[in-house]
């Protein structure tokens, strides 16, 4: 259980910064 919840939060991680990423390079892409 502990090792599902472990690999549930570690996609969620990888969902939030995939998506502050994708939000930095448009507003990078903006700046150009």
């Amino acid at each position: 259980m502990s090792k599902y919840s472990a690999s549930t939060v570690f996609t969620y991680f990888i969902y939030i910064s995939s998506t502050l990423f994708e939000q930095h390079m448009s507003q990078l892409m903006a700046a150009f």
